[in-house]
Formats: C-alpha cells, structure tokens, sequence
C-alpha cells in the first residue's frame, strides 16, 4: 500500500497540473497580499500590520471569494488529470 501511495506521489510531482495548480494559487495569494497592504498602508491604526491580521480568512473581498471559491479546483486538477490518463492508457486495471 505504501509503495502504490509513493509512486502516486510521484506522478503527481511530475504533473504539470501539480505546478500549474500551485501557480493559480501562489498568484491569487500574491494578488490578495497586494490588495491588502496597499489599503492597511493607508489607514493609521494603534494595531500594526502583521500576517495574522491581513490573512485571507480575516479581510473579506474578491479576491478572498475568488481563492475560496477555487480552492476545491486546485486541489482535484492534478489528481484528476492523472485519473484521465489512467483511464485512456487503461492504467487502473494494472493497480487492481
């Protein structure tokens, strides 16, 4: 069983969907940290700026709503494609 997982594990790492997946995500993360730090750099607050304060979950905006509603789609990409695969090239009778 664990050598079925480590060699899923590494198909996985070799997807370019993996990496694509990984890139949505760092950029609308990216995107969100911009977002925030350009408005908080304007307000004067008693409160400093930290990571904990401007996470994704605390500010509510589109971006955030755009993360989350992506989130279940990055996820399944890679390992989706990877089923695909397995389907055409009848892989999965092999791990049967």
């Amino acid at each position: 069983m664990s050598i079925l997982l480590a060699v899923q594990f590494s198909r996985l790492l070799h997807s370019k969907f993996f990496y694509i997946s990984i890139l949505i995500g760092c950029f609308i993360t990216m995107a969100h940290f911009l977002q925030t730090t350009s408005i908080s750099t304007n307000e004067t607050s008693i409160i400093p700026n930290s990571a904990y304060l401007l996470w994704l979950n605390v500010s509510m905006s589109e971006i955030v709503n755009m993360f989350f509603m992506m989130l279940p789609i990055l996820a399944v990409l890679p390992f989706s494609t990877q089923l695909l695969i397995d389907k055409k090239t009848k892989y999965h009778h092999l791990m049967i």
